[in-house]
């Protein structure tokens, strides 16, 4: 089997060739996507993707996004009659492979414990757990707050500005990309007209995930407090996934009586020492961020 099966890039350019299959894989394996969503992710700059084919037949898939100086790879998936032969791994293999030709020697993917063994045989190491809080029928006391579902240019530019540690123009560039693609909700603080912080929020699944949230230590309470009042109002489920290192951010989610639901970690592969991010960054955005 092992010496049978091909891979092929995929890009924008000719998703239209293996989007059909690409949707199946995932439906069949009970991880939904749809046309939408599988486009708006090779919509962002620098997306590509690999999938295996065995017979002609797409029964692989792995996602990947280059940034300035890392890579983010993601939604590996494998049609279960082909699972145990290697087909994820040769996939990882070729993301791994592709960014070095360009120079990209550092990669992060997310991951559940169960699966952390199979990472680590390609030198991908544990670099940070995070934890998944869920926000359900619970009473959250009166509070008026405003949000808009509106970025302007100047919103923009303060935002690509607001901490070019974290928020490199790729970064920026991608999170505003799929913001104007699909409906947010966003939160903004300001001091003396200075950005101190700002959220998103979109629906994910069955819940309202927030996410990312990027703001300092004085001022994240009070974001957060605007944010769970005002979504809590309108949806019966709302999900965040944050780093188990950051502290504050941990008491704020049980604070609002958040239950923790889950817990997976984000690894590691690097040729070279590389930073962890900013502090600021304080949730982890769905499983792309980077």
């Amino acid at each position: 089997m092992k010496n049978n099966f091909s891979i092929v890039h995929v890009s924008l350019s000719n998703l239209l060739y293996y989007e059909n299959e690409i949707c199946l894989l995932f439906n069949d394996t009970n991880w939904y996507t749809d046309h939408k969503k599988l486009k708006q992710l090779f919509m962002l700059k620098n997306a590509n993707g690999f999938c295996a084919l065995y017979d002609n037949k797409v029964i692989g898939f792995v996602f990947y996004i280059i940034y300035s100086s890392h890579a983010w790879t993601g939604y590996i998936n494998v049609n279960y009659k082909f699972r145990h032969n290697g087909v994820a791994t040769l996939l990882k293999k070729v993301v791994i492979h592709e960014c070095k030709k360009i120079g990209i020697k550092t990669i992060r993917l997310t991951t559940r414990k169960e699966l952390i063994s199979l990472n680590t045989a390609l030198n991908f190491k544990k670099e940070r757990t995070i934890l998944k809080y869920t926000l359900s029928n619970k009473k959250i006391f009166e509070n008026n707050c405003k949000y808009n579902n509106l970025l302007s240019r100047k919103d923009i530019k303060k935002i690509i500005s607001f901490d070019n540690s974290i928020f490199d123009g790729d970064r920026a560039e991608r999170i505003l990309k799929h913001v104007s693609c699909c409906p947010k909700l966003i939160w903004s603080i300001y001091k003396k007209n200075i950005l101190k912080g700002f959220a998103l929020a979109w629906k994910y699944r069955k819940a309202i995930r927030v996410g990312p949230v990027i703001c300092d230590d004085r001022n994240l309470l009070k974001l957060m407090q605007n944010i769970f009042i005002t979504l809590k109002q309108n949806y019966s489920e709302i999900d965040i996934v944050v780093y188990k290192d950051d502290t504050l951010m941990n008491d704020i989610c049980n604070k609002f009586e958040m239950s923790c639901s889950n817990k997976e970690y984000q690894l590691l592969y690097s040729e070279k020492p590389y930073n962890q991010q900013h502090q600021l960054l304080r949730s982890v955005w769905g499983k792309a961020t980077g």
